[in-house]
């Protein structure tokens, strides 16, 4: 048919208008009966029961057929074994279904005595209900709980990514997946520590990466990127949040649970130091390992990723890389530097964005220079 073809409707006759407007009146009777009618509410509330009692029935018969043993179930004393099979094929069971319920329709359909009915529902339905009830619900909870952790578990066991390459590995793409039971920590300038925060928070995002769901613990100033999947804690609502033990979880239940949409797939800390108590007498690697820890048995109880950073006020040294402080570091973490050179290219400025010895990207001068802080902590 064409858009220019228009299909005729056949108007209606004068017998069918005259139908059509005694079914509309008769609907309109009934939808009255129904609103204001005690009698007809309980007679329909009683044939809607019947129905949801015929659709329970149903299913209690799909469990039992699941769940019977019919080589044992037909055998009569001092009868041997049947030859049939525990468990019969589809078609069959499929039959001895239909023959079930046939058998119950056709016995429905002869006259019967209402006492003995009342009588009947009251002794062995109503019983009967209630038990079959309290094993569907339990049934119908064990079902949700195992499709709930088998979700969980699909969802731990997805590896992230969020453009960075982390790793050297055969194949290009697993250099990027990074499994979420060992925790991340970049350290470096707090300008590019910062820049690169908000291209974890872009790229995790994007599809594919295994991320739905991101928590930030934002450590001032306004990020250049921002999206609903991304809950935030305030600054101000987390400085010194690792000293006691059960801080963070209170956070979550009371601030960042009510902004997500999804379990966590990635807790991002913008500065591992800011979650420490100060003035503090530890040396700052000892600090942050400390509050990584703390972060970490919490992303382990949550299955997400832990990404936590240290923000310093100057740029990394190659002699940092080799003290005994970094080596700690190292055990508990993947642990990456991250620095930038500027270079010039078609005679405009750009910052070289290396993570580990890993080029990340080339950003313009301009752009990169927003992130400068202007208050750091120096290590």
């Amino acid at each position: 048919m064409t858009e220019d073809q228009t299909v005729e409707e056949t108007p209606l006759t004068e017998e069918d208008q005259k139908a059509a407007e005694s079914i509309a009146q008769a609907a309109a009777i009934a939808n009255r009966l129904i609103a204001n009618d005690p009698r007809y509410i309980k007679l329909v509330a009683s044939m809607l029961a019947s129905r949801q009692l015929y659709a329970m029935c149903l299913y209690e018969l799909e469990r039992l057929c699941e769940d019977t043993n019919f080589r044992k179930a037909t055998k009569q004393e001092d009868e041997p074994d049947l030859e049939l099979p525990k468990k019969l094929p589809w078609e069959q069971l499929g039959m001895l279904k239909e023959i079930l319920i046939n058998s119950a329709a056709v016995q429905s359909q002869q006259p019967f005595d209402e006492n003995a009915l009342f009588q009947g529902m009251a002794e062995t339905v109503f019983p009967w209900m209630q038990s079959v009830v309290a094993l569907h619900t339990d049934l119908q909870a064990a079902q949700r709980t195992k499709e709930f952790r088998d979700r969980e578990d699909g969802r731990v066991a997805r590896k992230v990514a969020f453009g960075v390459k982390m790793f050297e590995l055969p194949k290009e793409r697993d250099c990027f997946l990074v499994a979420r039971d060992r925790p991340i920590m970049f350290v470096g300038h707090s300008p590019v520590v910062r820049w690169l925060i908000d291209h974890i928070s872009e790229h995790a995002l994007e599809e594919g990466n295994g991320v739905d769901q991101i928590i930030r613990l934002n450590s001032g100033g306004k990020p250049k990127f921002n999206h609903d999947r991304i809950a935030w804690l305030h600054r101000d609502d987390w400085a010194g949040i690792t000293a006691d033990n059960s801080a963070f979880q209170e956070r979550y239940k009371n601030v960042i649970s009510h902004q997500l949409h999804d379990p966590a797939d990635l807790l991002i800390v913008d500065d591992l130091l800011h979650s420490r108590p100060t003035p503090h007498s530890m040396v700052v690697t000892t600090q942050v390992n400390e509050a990584q820890k703390k972060f970490k048995r919490w992303a382990e109880s949550a299955g997400c990723l832990l990404v936590g950073c240290v923000q310093l006020s100057r740029e990394i040294r190659d002699n940092d890389l080799n003290t005994p402080d970094f080596e700690t570091l190292r055990i508990y973490n993947t642990l990456r530097v991250v620095y930038a050179n500027k270079v010039t290219m078609s005679g405009e400025f750009y910052y070289q964005v290396f993570v580990g010895r890993s080029e990340v990207a080339y950003v313009p001068a301009a752009e990169f220079e927003e992130y400068t802080a202007k208050k750091i902590i120096t290590p």
